[in-house]
């Protein structure tokens, strides 16, 4: 990367801007404030309003790399592919420069000579990836996102052995833990913080390591880069304001290499595709392992793909069993609330997710009536179902952040004039302008 290439695309998913930059002042994160003082700043904005229907990352991203809005394209659901006639902005790039792209939710590789890199998002189920030795390295985090709630301890170390054989030589990484080996010994194995926190941010410095190596060897005029701890943190930690102190320490080792990135590329554009707000915590109910709730309850079904939170797609064999299995989950109770919320996708295939949330999770004097409400519209059962049972194939989510349909888009070297504000789907022709495709 010794010769400045010509574009950075980075999507730090739905980080807030004016509380990075307020703490990072506050607790002297030097490359966090460097960072933010190299752009400039415009508003992005969606018509999409409803987190877990439309105002989501796997549908805002798409949104972004196609141009055009969700009513358009009509991915909903994480890990759904795209129609083939769309094109991404990669596909359009790939005709006359080098691209790569890593990380970009519901994204898809159309084989093409210059895109040199591709890897997909850890929810993806079908999108191949490029390098093809890189799948060592999409193993771990494919199966830590999906198995968060109840990590099998045997297949999280094969998976991180696999992970290792691919890394253990790669210079970039053996620099910078070296490097950084007090750093990575006080904040990562002496810490407090939760363990998921460390991993996610863990995985996107790693992210960045890979690439800045890979990139010596493919090079490319444009690069994407979509990371995601940040918003992980604001979505689960953010009440935890006693640590925040902490967090950032992690946050500005990311800004570190982030920022020789951007020293990199002649030109950069940063966004969030939107942003979230802090509220005050609720908690979300997620089977702990989803496939066995649903065999337990006599769900049958062929193949199941686990969004990040407390849904997935489930396919089935034809058209009557997946009718047959959506009215015994469209109908489900327990207690006296309907569990579960359904979407169908086609003939043989639909989404589902929980649809209760809790204000509290006080077990002494649990009850569905008491401790759970619904998302709004959804309502209660006449009925009444005493399998509470199944309380012990539950675990609860902590929420701190919700979405909101407003975001960022921060610039530095682009010879465009820009209004103040914008729909987040006209960055795929910003993109288009400045590499004239």
């Amino acid at each position: 990367m010794k010769q400045k290439e010509q574009l950075l695309v980075l999507n730090i998913n739905e980080f807030n801007y004016k509380f990075l930059k307020k703490k990072s002042i506050k607790f002297g994160n030097k490359n966090l404030i460097n960072f933010f003082r190299n752009f400039k700043r415009s508003l992005i904005f969606t018509d999409d309003k409803i987190q877990h229907k439309n105002l989501d990352p796997w549908v805002q991203e798409v949104s972004i790399n196609t141009g055009i809005n969700s009513k358009k394209h009509k991915i909903n659901n994480l890990g759904e592919k795209l129609n083939n006639k769309i094109p991404q902005i990669w596909d359009l790039i790939a005709k006359k420069n080098t691209v790569s792209i890593w990380g970009s939710m519901n994204s898809q590789l159309r084989d093409h000579k210059n895109i040199k890199i591709f890897f997909p998002d850890p929810w993806n189920f079908t999108s191949k990836i490029k390098p093809k030795y890189l799948e060592s390295i999409f193993c771990l985090p494919n199966y830590y996102a999906k198995n968060y709630t109840k990590i099998k301890a045997q297949k999280f170390i094969f998976y991180s052995l696999i992970m290792l054989k691919s890394l253990i030589f790669n210079k970039s990484i053996l620099k910078h833990f070296l490097f950084n080996f007090v750093f990575y010994l006080k904040n990562f194995f002496l810490s407090n913080l939760p363990i998921n926190f460390k991993l996610f941010v863990l995985f996107d410095i790693i992210s960045l390591l890979i690439l800045k190596d890979l990139l010596n060897k493919n090079k490319s005029s444009c690069l994407f880069i979509f990371l995601n701890s940040i918003a992980h943190f604001q979505h689960n930690y953010w009440d935890d304001e006693k640590n925040y102190k902490k967090y950032f320490v992690f946050f500005d080792k990311l800004f570190f290499l982030l920022n020789d990135f951007i020293d990199s590329f002649n030109s950069t554009i940063v966004y969030n595709g939107f942003s979230q707000k802090k509220i005050k915590t609720e908690y979300l109910l997620k089977p702990i392992q989803s496939e066995n709730f649903l065999k337990k309850i006599n769900i049958k079904f062929k193949k199941s793909e686990q969004n990040m939170t407390n849904g997935a797609i489930l396919f089935f064999k034809n058209k009557k069993e997946t009718l047959n299995n959506y009215n015994k989950m469209k109908n489900f109770i327990i207690g006296n609330l309907y569990l579960f919320e359904l979407n169908k996708i086609n003939d043989t295939s639909f989404f589902y997710k929980i649809r209760i949330k809790a204000n509290n999770i006080r077990y002494k004097d649990f009850s569905f009536q008491k401790n759970f409400r619904y998302y709004k519209k959804f309502r209660k059962s006449k009925k009444f179902q005493s399998n509470l049972y199944l309380i012990d194939e539950f675990k609860f989510i902590k929420t701190t952040g919700v979405h909101v349909s407003e975001g960022e888009f921060l610039y530095k070297n682009l010879n465009l004039k820009l209004k103040r504000k914008f729909y987040n789907h006209l960055i795929f022709k910003i993109i288009k302008k400045i590499l004239n495709v």
